[in-house]
């Protein structure tokens, strides 16, 4: 049994589970859903780059929840099941294992998104004022990498839970902590500061290495927008290469690579059995 077999038994159990279901459907309808609905709720044709603005900041949300959602218990599912032994009795290797929920989890997540963003793209093209086809696809490959972060984190959480609950928590915690936690780092330092206008270069760097904002600052950077509910805009006075939309695509590859690093060297030395 190889990596690719662990795959396609992986997929079959995230289907039965129906993880990968929800997964798909969440996805169609935070990309098409958003974009047809900005369509309908217009008085008048919507702009490109609100459009292009809302569907970013919706999948900013929606990706890591749903990447979590269907990876958190890859493997400590095998553990809670008694299948683990099945896994591992198996002539591969854990890294083989470890590989195939990986690569499984990931189409799971990454084939809707990249079917949703499609067809946004299309509703984007033809529904919206001087409508971009590109710019709207830049979310999808955008979302690629930042999807794959999440599904790390969700693997990791699962290698190191030892029950479904303690996964759970470990992905909710893990959200909360890019979501909420490390912006208000952020806000805390910067209210220790007499004059918090304009921002100092430090809170763009601290910001832009969390991999929410990373992917923000990239799917923003088509549109030049002036305003972005989840994006604060740099003023003349930070010249920093933070701000620049390649280091924040270059922060989306380097968590993407990194994410399932930790779990996997947990995995491979503890004893699971």
């Amino acid at each position: 049994m190889t990596w690719s077999d662990v795959v396609r038994r992986d997929m079959r159990s995230a289907y039965r589970s129906r993880a990968a279901p929800t997964v798909a459907v969440l996805l169609l309808l935070a990309s098409v859903g958003v974009a047809v609905g900005i369509v309908v709720i217009s008085a008048t044709r919507p702009d490109n780059s609100a459009g292009s603005v809302v569907l970013g900041s919706v999948l900013s949300f929606v990706v890591p929840v749903v990447a979590l959602v269907g990876t958190y218990g890859a493997i400590v599912g095998e553990r809670t099941t008694g299948s683990v032994r099945f896994l591992l009795g198996l002539p591969n290797s854990r890294a083989d294992a470890y590989l195939g929920k990986y690569v499984a989890r990931s189409l799971v997540v990454l084939v809707p998104l990249l079917v949703g963003t499609l067809a946004a793209a299309a509703v984007v093209a033809f529904g919206y004022r001087d409508g971009s086809f590109l710019d709207t696809m830049v979310l999808g490959l955008a979302g690629i990498p930042f999807a794959l972060v999440f599904v790390g984190v969700g693997l990791t959480c699962s290698a190191i839970a030892d029950s479904d609950t303690r996964a759970v928590a470990a992905a909710i915690g893990a959200f909360i902590l890019f979501r909420v936690g490390w912006p208000a780092l952020q806000f805390v330092l910067l209210s220790r500061l007499d004059d918090q206008y304009p921002r100092p270069e430090w809170y763009f760097e601290l910001g832009r290495i969390n991999p929410i904002n990373a992917y923000v600052a990239v799917t923003a950077a088509p549109t030049n927008v002036e305003f972005h509910p989840l994006l604060t805009r740099p003023g003349p006075n930070v010249d920093s290469v933070v701000v620049e939309p390649w280091f924040g695509a270059a922060v989306l590859l380097g968590w993407a690579l990194l994410a399932p690093v930790g779990g996997y060297l947990y995995w491979r030395q503890r004893d699971v059995l």
